[in-house]
Protein backbone atom coordinates (compact mmCIF):
# COMPACT_ATOMS: atom_id res chain seq x y z
CA UNK A 1 0.00 0.00 0.00
CA UNK A 2 2.81 2.49 0.92
CA UNK A 3 4.78 1.50 -2.55
CA UNK A 4 0.69 2.63 -4.36
CA UNK A 5 0.98 5.71 -2.19
CA UNK A 6 4.26 6.87 -3.10
CA UNK A 7 3.22 6.37 -6.98
CA UNK A 8 0.06 8.13 -6.59
CA UNK A 9 2.09 11.02 -4.93
CA UNK A 10 4.38 11.01 -7.66
CA UNK A 11 1.66 10.94 -10.60
CA UNK A 12 0.09 13.84 -8.59
CA UNK A 13 3.11 15.99 -8.63
CA UNK A 14 3.84 15.26 -12.59
CA UNK A 15 0.54 16.37 -13.26
CA UNK A 16 0.74 19.85 -11.36
CA UNK A 17 4.15 20.02 -13.45
CA UNK A 18 2.78 19.83 -16.09
CA UNK A 19 -0.23 21.93 -15.45
CA UNK A 20 2.55 25.10 -15.32
CA UNK A 21 2.46 24.87 -10.98
CA UNK A 22 5.79 25.61 -9.88
CA UNK A 23 7.57 23.67 -7.46
CA UNK A 24 9.48 25.46 -4.93
CA UNK A 25 12.23 23.65 -3.40
CA UNK A 26 12.22 24.48 0.75
CA UNK A 27 15.87 25.40 1.84
CA UNK A 28 16.40 23.62 5.48
CA UNK A 29 18.01 25.39 8.12
CA UNK A 30 20.83 22.87 9.57
CA UNK A 31 21.02 21.96 13.05
CA UNK A 32 23.89 21.34 15.21
CA UNK A 33 24.89 17.73 13.47
CA UNK A 34 24.53 19.27 10.26
CA UNK A 35 20.55 17.49 10.18
CA UNK A 36 18.05 19.65 7.90
CA UNK A 37 15.22 20.87 9.56
CA UNK A 38 12.12 23.04 7.86
CA UNK A 39 10.54 24.28 11.26
CA UNK A 40 11.62 27.21 13.10
CA UNK A 41 10.81 28.99 16.33
CA UNK A 42 12.11 31.26 18.10
CA UNK A 43 10.43 33.23 21.22
CA UNK A 44 11.78 35.38 24.42
CA UNK A 45 12.18 33.00 27.41
CA UNK A 46 13.37 33.31 30.79
CA UNK A 47 15.74 31.82 32.92
CA UNK A 48 13.65 29.62 35.22
CA UNK A 49 10.73 29.02 32.75
CA UNK A 50 9.39 25.47 32.26
CA UNK A 51 9.51 23.45 28.99
CA UNK A 52 7.25 20.54 27.92
CA UNK A 53 7.02 18.19 24.66
CA UNK A 54 4.93 15.44 23.33
CA UNK A 55 6.14 13.72 20.38
CA UNK A 56 5.32 10.29 18.61
CA UNK A 57 8.46 8.81 17.60
CA UNK A 58 11.75 10.89 16.76
CA UNK A 59 15.53 12.18 17.99
CA UNK A 60 15.08 14.57 20.41
CA UNK A 61 18.66 17.42 21.16
CA UNK A 62 17.57 19.79 23.68
CA UNK A 63 20.81 21.86 24.75
CA UNK A 64 21.10 25.41 27.32
CA UNK A 65 22.66 28.07 25.81
CA UNK A 66 23.18 31.59 27.54
CA UNK A 67 20.31 33.45 25.44
CA UNK A 68 17.05 34.70 26.78
CA UNK A 69 15.01 33.33 24.25
CA UNK A 70 14.13 29.33 23.06
CA UNK A 71 14.68 28.69 19.63
CA UNK A 72 12.37 25.17 18.03
CA UNK A 73 13.76 23.41 14.98
CA UNK A 74 11.94 20.45 13.68
CA UNK A 75 10.98 17.82 10.58
CA UNK A 76 9.17 15.05 9.62
CA UNK A 77 11.70 12.82 8.05
CA UNK A 78 8.77 10.11 7.87
CA UNK A 79 10.01 6.83 6.43
CA UNK A 80 12.41 8.02 4.03
CA UNK A 81 14.55 11.15 5.12
CA UNK A 82 15.19 13.71 2.35
CA UNK A 83 17.82 16.24 2.33
CA UNK A 84 15.63 18.59 0.88
CA UNK A 85 11.65 19.28 1.12
CA UNK A 86 9.34 20.57 -2.13
CA UNK A 87 6.56 22.87 -1.83
CA UNK A 88 4.12 22.86 -4.81
CA UNK A 89 2.89 26.36 -5.53
CA UNK A 90 -0.80 27.03 -4.29
CA UNK A 91 -0.26 23.85 -2.11
CA UNK A 92 -0.41 24.29 1.58
CA UNK A 93 3.32 23.85 3.09
CA UNK A 94 5.31 20.56 3.79
CA UNK A 95 6.72 22.31 7.02
CA UNK A 96 5.37 20.35 10.14
CA UNK A 97 2.69 21.95 11.88
CA UNK A 98 4.02 21.99 15.56
CA UNK A 99 2.14 23.21 17.98
CA UNK A 100 3.98 26.31 20.37
CA UNK A 101 2.20 27.34 22.96
CA UNK A 102 4.34 29.73 25.09
CA UNK A 103 2.39 31.94 28.05
CA UNK A 104 3.83 32.98 31.34
CA UNK A 105 7.32 31.39 30.72
CA UNK A 106 5.90 28.33 29.89
CA UNK A 107 6.41 26.51 26.78
CA UNK A 108 4.29 23.26 25.45
CA UNK A 109 5.51 21.80 22.13
CA UNK A 110 3.60 18.84 20.45
CA UNK A 111 3.21 17.13 16.89
CA UNK A 112 0.62 17.77 15.07
CA UNK A 113 -2.50 16.54 16.52
CA UNK A 114 -2.89 14.02 12.95
CA UNK A 115 -0.13 12.46 14.23
CA UNK A 116 -0.35 8.32 14.43
CA UNK A 117 1.78 5.83 16.77
CA UNK A 118 3.88 5.49 13.15
CA UNK A 119 4.94 9.28 12.23
CA UNK A 120 8.28 10.49 13.30
CA UNK A 121 9.45 14.10 13.99
CA UNK A 122 12.90 15.35 15.05
CA UNK A 123 13.33 18.01 17.19
CA UNK A 124 16.23 20.25 18.39
CA UNK A 125 15.60 22.77 21.20
CA UNK A 126 17.96 25.30 22.26
CA UNK A 127 16.96 27.21 26.11
CA UNK A 128 18.29 29.24 28.85
CA UNK A 129 20.60 26.60 30.92
CA UNK A 130 18.33 27.40 34.15
CA UNK A 131 15.07 25.54 33.04
CA UNK A 132 12.38 23.37 34.18
CA UNK A 133 11.95 20.77 31.79
CA UNK A 134 8.45 18.96 32.77
CA UNK A 135 8.07 16.63 30.40
CA UNK A 136 9.92 14.88 27.45
CA UNK A 137 7.20 12.37 26.46
CA UNK A 138 8.36 9.80 23.03
CA UNK A 139 7.86 6.38 21.38
CA UNK A 140 11.10 5.34 19.96
CA UNK A 141 14.27 7.65 18.82
CA UNK A 142 17.15 8.91 20.66
CA UNK A 143 17.01 11.85 23.41
CA UNK A 144 20.12 13.79 24.27
CA UNK A 145 19.95 16.49 26.67
CA UNK A 146 22.61 18.68 27.52
CA UNK A 147 24.46 21.84 29.61
CA UNK A 148 21.37 22.08 31.55
CA UNK A 149 20.72 23.23 35.31
CA UNK A 150 16.90 22.59 36.80
CA UNK A 151 14.98 20.10 37.00
CA UNK A 152 14.70 17.42 33.54
CA UNK A 153 11.70 14.60 33.32
CA UNK A 154 11.83 11.94 30.47
CA UNK A 155 9.85 9.27 29.23
CA UNK A 156 10.17 7.01 26.66
CA UNK A 157 9.10 3.35 25.01
CA UNK A 158 12.13 2.41 23.36
CA UNK A 159 15.43 3.92 22.35
CA UNK A 160 18.99 5.95 24.04
CA UNK A 161 18.65 8.49 26.46
CA UNK A 162 22.04 10.40 26.60
CA UNK A 163 22.85 13.26 29.38
CA UNK A 164 25.67 15.66 29.63
CA UNK A 165 26.37 18.14 32.03
CA UNK A 166 23.54 18.36 33.79
CA UNK A 167 22.47 19.37 37.24
CA UNK A 168 19.41 19.31 39.41
CA UNK A 169 16.45 16.38 39.75
CA UNK A 170 16.13 13.89 37.33
CA UNK A 171 13.67 11.28 36.53
CA UNK A 172 14.02 9.34 33.61
CA UNK A 173 11.86 6.53 32.78
CA UNK A 174 12.56 4.27 29.57
CA UNK A 175 10.85 0.73 29.02
CA UNK A 176 13.31 -0.15 26.34
CA UNK A 177 17.38 0.68 25.41
CA UNK A 178 20.11 2.57 27.83
CA UNK A 179 20.62 5.65 29.30
CA UNK A 180 23.62 7.50 29.91
CA UNK A 181 23.98 10.54 32.50
CA UNK A 182 26.48 12.89 34.28
CA UNK A 183 25.06 14.42 36.98
CA UNK A 184 27.06 17.61 39.03
CA UNK A 185 26.87 19.42 41.88
CA UNK A 186 24.12 17.69 43.81
CA UNK A 187 22.34 18.99 46.16
CA UNK A 188 20.41 18.34 49.20
CA UNK A 189 17.82 18.92 48.00
CA UNK A 190 18.07 16.58 44.24
CA UNK A 191 16.82 13.46 43.58
CA UNK A 192 18.01 11.30 40.43
CA UNK A 193 15.74 8.60 39.38
CA UNK A 194 16.52 5.69 36.55
CA UNK A 195 14.47 3.49 35.54
CA UNK A 196 14.93 1.21 32.67
CA UNK A 197 12.93 -1.66 31.74
CA UNK A 198 15.20 -3.54 29.12
CA UNK A 199 18.84 -2.18 29.16
CA UNK A 200 21.80 -0.63 31.02
CA UNK A 201 22.40 2.22 32.93
CA UNK A 202 25.32 4.26 33.25
CA UNK A 203 25.64 7.05 35.75
CA UNK A 204 28.86 10.00 36.37
CA UNK A 205 29.39 11.15 39.33
CA UNK A 206 31.78 13.32 40.92
CA UNK A 207 34.00 12.34 44.10
CA UNK A 208 33.09 12.33 46.82
CA UNK A 209 29.89 11.63 46.64
CA UNK A 210 27.89 11.96 49.72
CA UNK A 211 24.32 11.27 48.29
CA UNK A 212 22.52 8.14 49.38
CA UNK A 213 22.66 5.50 46.51
CA UNK A 214 20.06 2.35 45.92
CA UNK A 215 21.06 0.85 42.75
CA UNK A 216 18.90 -2.81 41.88
CA UNK A 217 20.04 -4.61 38.67
CA UNK A 218 17.29 -7.32 38.88
CA UNK A 219 18.77 -9.64 36.42
CA UNK A 220 22.39 -7.97 35.84
CA UNK A 221 24.72 -6.37 37.66
CA UNK A 222 25.64 -3.46 39.79
CA UNK A 223 29.71 -2.07 38.92
CA UNK A 224 31.62 1.14 40.30
CA UNK A 225 34.60 3.01 39.48
CA UNK A 226 33.89 4.89 43.05
CA UNK A 227 35.04 3.09 46.15
CA UNK A 228 32.61 2.59 48.35
CA UNK A 229 33.35 0.02 50.67
CA UNK A 230 31.52 -2.50 49.53
CA UNK A 231 31.93 -6.10 47.84
CA UNK A 232 30.85 -5.64 43.38
CA UNK A 233 30.14 -6.37 41.32
CA UNK A 234 26.77 -7.42 42.98
CA UNK A 235 23.03 -7.59 42.27
CA UNK A 236 22.58 -4.62 44.60
CA UNK A 237 24.00 -1.10 45.53
CA UNK A 238 22.80 0.12 49.13
CA UNK A 239 24.51 3.39 50.86
CA UNK A 240 23.22 5.90 52.78
CA UNK A 241 25.47 8.41 54.46
CA UNK A 242 24.12 9.78 57.97
CA UNK A 243 24.51 13.54 56.31
CA UNK A 244 23.33 12.90 52.29
CA UNK A 245 23.59 15.07 50.09
CA UNK A 246 20.92 14.34 47.36
CA UNK A 247 19.40 10.45 46.76
CA UNK A 248 20.25 8.62 43.75
CA UNK A 249 17.54 5.73 42.96
CA UNK A 250 18.92 3.26 39.74
CA UNK A 251 16.86 0.55 38.75
CA UNK A 252 16.76 -1.78 35.99
CA UNK A 253 15.11 -5.43 35.18
CA UNK A 254 17.01 -6.58 32.70
CA UNK A 255 20.69 -4.84 32.57
CA UNK A 256 23.47 -3.66 34.05
CA UNK A 257 23.85 -0.26 36.41
CA UNK A 258 27.87 1.38 35.84
CA UNK A 259 28.93 3.94 38.42
CA UNK A 260 31.72 5.69 36.81
CA UNK A 261 33.98 9.06 37.68
CA UNK A 262 33.32 12.05 36.48
CA UNK A 263 35.58 15.13 36.07
CA UNK A 264 33.14 17.44 36.03
CA UNK A 265 34.40 19.73 33.66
Amino acid sequence: MKRIARGLCLAAVLSLSASCIIAVIDEPMPGEDGTAFNYRKSAPFSEGGTVSLVNTNGDIRVRGWGEARVEVLAREPGKWSYPRRFRISGISSLEPEILFHLQDNALKLQCPDDADEDSVYDFELRVPRSVKIEGIRNGEGTIRVSDIFGRLEVEAEQGEVQIENFSGSLDVSLEEGNVSAEVLDLRSEDEIRIEVGEGDIEIFLQEPVGATIEADAEDGEVTSGIEFGRPLPAPKLSIKPESAIGRIILKTKSGDIRIRRSSGE
